[in-house]
């Protein structure tokens, strides 16, 4: 078979996987299982559902390594944007053969193809001769190539349409006719897409790891809506008065209580004005906004071995939030700012699916993104040079990175200078600057929102990155 390939190497490895979801990938991701498909995957099909893994990819123009989950994949990439595509993989049959199906461009299924073909030119040339032996059947497997092909092609991939009648993908080489009947009812869903200009759009924000927001909001506060944010029965949940007798305290000059000097900076800063809320309901909803800011910020600074794992995410709250977080909001937080896995079971439990949680790169953006929105709505969507800063440093990231992520929202930056420039006027009458070494920042939130990225995006074209 001559020098093995890196794909023939590590295949054997692979654990059962049967189809991901890259998030920020620059691939496509060739992997295999050998026996069948897990327990997983048979309960999705049979129940209509598909399992989706997230993972990240290393490496450009050349092969490159996948790490998911601890496992290890390999593949090869040509630098095409891969984006919130979908991969489905193949399988590898008792003959070690391999059939790959791909719910992407045609671009991209010729990459995996050829990944493929590099396990073994004889092998495939072997597949061939046996397909022409039974003409109906060969005949069939390129009308399948065909569709698979006309599905995802477009202008810019004629050339590879030829390439892609090289090998041959046979539904009949699958292992089990549940996984077959996942890819095609992919491949189906997929053909009927029909996405204009604006879906497509709309759909490059959905994967923007940011809040649920409004582009027609002619008010801020509609922009991201709080409630979609913080429900009212989270909201209700949270126990505001030690908060509102702080920043009460605070308010007649006397000092911070012991608790307050742990939580972040930002929010013991913000915690004055509290104070200025006419109405219990204000009260409240303010309360239980510096609540999950305050869970959001240490779950974004938390080291990744700390928040691997539910229980730890538990653990953080209760040992480092020095507030009362009621459980239905740690709930949420758990649901929505941790990447959940399901994995087939082991040993006695192998036909009970596994659930396993951990903060993902993108989780840790999505919660800086909500930490943003939350302090705009209670500072009346001014963040202060000041608030920017303490927020800087409790997330432990650059001054720059922050003003990426707000820009990610649609937010403006308003340069305010570096610290003891300009004229002793100038100085006093911006004291918060002055506290700040070098140049300081505020940001805002107007409406209507507006995404450059998106605009970039656009500029670009698709399949030019991220």
């Amino acid at each position: 078979m001559g020098e093995p390939s890196r794909l023939s190497v590590t295949y054997c490895t692979i654990p059962p996987v049967a189809m991901m979801t890259a998030v920020g990938a620059h691939a496509p991701i060739v992997a295999a299982f050998r026996n069948g498909p897990p327990a997983a995957l048979d309960a999705a099909a049979a129940a209509g559902e598909t399992v989706s893994f997230s993972h990240t990819t290393r490496g450009r123009n050349g092969s490159l390594e996948c790490k998911m989950d601890g496992y290890t994949y390999a593949g090869t990439t040509q630098g095409t944007s891969a984006m919130g595509s979908e991969y489905y993989v193949g399988v590898v049959g008792s003959d070690e053969s391999m059939t790959l199906y791909k719910a992407s461009h045609a671009y991209e299924v010729m990459q995996m193809l050829d990944a493929a073909k590099e396990i073994d030119d004889a092998m495939v040339a072997k597949f061939k001769a046996q397909d022409h032996s039974a003409p109906i059947e060969y005949m069939d497997t390129l009308a399948g190539r065909d569709r698979l092909v006309a599905t995802f092609a477009d202008q810019r991939n004629k050339s590879g349409l030829i390439k892609a009648r090289q090998q041959v993908i046979s539904e009949d080489k699958l292992e089990s006719p549940l996984v077959g009947k996942v890819l095609e009812s992919a491949l189906e869903a997929k053909a009927l897409e029909t996405a204009s200009k604006s879906e497509l759009d709309e759909q490059f924000l959905t994967q923007k790891p940011i809040p649920p927001f409004n582009m027609a909001a002619t008010e801020p506060e509609d922009a991201y809506p709080l409630e979609r944010i913080l429900p009212m029965v989270d909201m209700q949940a949270v126990d505001a008065r030690p908060l509102v007798d702080e920043a009460k305290s605070l308010s007649q000059g006397a000092l911070p209580s012991d608790w307050v000097e742990q939580l972040p900076s930002v929010i013991a800063e913000s915690l004055t004005s509290l104070s200025a809320a006419k109405s219990p309901s204000d009260k409240r909803r303010m309360a239980a906004t510096l609540t999950m800011a305050t869970v959001l910020i240490e779950l974004s600074r938390a080291r990744a071995s700390a928040v691997n794992q539910r229980k730890r995410v538990i653990e953080l709250v209760n040992e480092k939030v020095a507030l009362d977080v009621p459980s239905v909001l740690v709930e949420r937080i758990l649901k929505e700012f941790l990447t959940h896995t399901v994995r087939p079971g082991r040993g006695d439990s192998a036909a009970k699916p596994v659930t396993h949680s951990r903060r993902s790169q993108r989780d840790q953006h999505k919660a800086m993104a909500y930490v943003i929105v939350l302090l705009l709505h209670y500072h009346g969507f001014l963040l202060s040079p000041v608030i920017v800063h303490k927020l800087r440093l409790d997330l432990g990231i650059s001054i720059q990175r922050l003003l990426q992520h707000a820009k990610t929202l649609g937010c403006t930056i308003i340069r305010k200078g570096k610290a003891g420039s300009g004229t002793k006027r100038k100085r006093s009458a911006d004291s918060e600057v002055a506290a700040i070494s070098g140049p300081a920042y505020s940001i805002s939130l107007t409406v209507p929102l507006e995404f450059r990225d998106l605009e970039r995006q656009k500029k670009r074209g698709p399949g030019q990155g991220n």
